[in-house]
């Protein structure tokens, strides 16, 4: 009732004041109170018992929900409106109910956290492309600038291996490009030709 739902949301407890509910946080292990009125006080104070007892409530089974890395999520409790005895196939009926739930709430935080993830994997990719599409367009304006100079251009490595040549060296040189591209500079060339390129270029 929206009464039981105020008094309780009123009168809420630390669990180290010691409770059935404080006592399954404690220890991690199922409770179980066959009567609320034979209960001691540590248990279910006397107020609360004379809540309880409005709502007809005389029995409570708690149970601990525990998910990943051994952690407490919560408690879950079956209250009963008669007094009771638990039976061991009772006791493990309730224990599997809470398990199931545990497992729920499990999974739905695995899967809050794989869509985290997921997000966090697309922003990276997104980010990636970006910078793919940036460092793309910087290269394009950079092969077009080499491209359209006057001057021949050689580009070659540590080794003498060439690696870029724009048009204007190949006719000055007389040779093509894609037959050039990664062989030794000097191999196959006269030096006049690199004289002339040289000349050429400070025409």
């Amino acid at each position: 009732s929206e009464e039981f739902t105020r008094f309780f949301q009123s009168q809420l407890t630390p669990v180290e004041h010691g409770h059935v509910m404080g006592e399954v946080a404690a220890t991690l292990k199922p409770r179980y109170v066959n009567d609320i009125t034979r209960t001691r006080a540590a248990v279910l104070r006397p107020q609360r018992i004379r809540q309880l007892l409005k709502e007809n409530l005389r029995s409570v089974a708690s149970f601990p929900i525990i998910v990943r890395d051994s952690k407490l999520f919560g408690i879950v409790s079956f209250w009963f409106r008669q007094v009771h005895e638990y039976t061991e196939v009772e006791q493990r009926i309730l224990e599997a109910a809470a398990n199931t739930m545990a497992i729920a709430i499990d999974n739905l935080q695995y899967n809050k956290e794989l869509k985290e993830a997921q997000q966090a994997l697309l922003n990276i990719l997104e980010d990636t492309e970006a910078a793919k599409s940036v460092a793309e367009e910087q290269r394009n304006r950079t092969s077009t600038l080499i491209s359209n100079l006057v001057d021949g251009l050689l580009v070659w490595d540590e080794q003498g291996v060439l690696q870029m040549m724009n048009p204007a060296a190949e006719r000055l040189l007389a040779v093509n490009q894609k037959d050039r591209i990664g062989k030794p500079l000097l191999e196959d060339l006269q030096e006049g030709q690199l004289v002339s390129l040289v000349r050429g270029s400070n025409e």
